[in-house]
């Protein structure tokens, strides 16, 4: 395979990798209304520790790459979580 091919599949694949991640975000966006409705907290420790854990045996040599990307996929929806959680505080208080 030729290089303009193989970067032609990772740029086909990078587009449905930003699909996924906006979809994945979103579904942040939904379990950051849940957790605030019930006073949830953001972080659930064991829930992301068995994630990264399951994440490592399924990936072989790679599994060090992977758990850093799906660390950093939680970190980042987590984030995100916090940003809605402030947004939603401050609308509670122009109520």
């Amino acid at each position: 395979m030729e290089l303009k091919e193989i970067r032609a599949r990772i740029d086909a694949i990078d587009e449905q990798m930003l699909s996924l991640f906006l979809e994945r975000m979103a579904c942040a966006e939904q379990v950051a209304v849940y957790k605030k409705e019930r006073n949830l907290p953001i972080l659930n420790a064991a829930r992301e520790q068995k994630i990264l854990a399951e994440v490592e045996a399924k990936s072989g040599d790679l599994a060090p790459y992977s758990r850093e990307l799906f660390r950093v996929l939680m970190d980042l929806s987590k984030d995100r979580q916090r940003e809605l959680f402030g947004r939603m505080a401050e609308a509670g208080k122009e109520e």
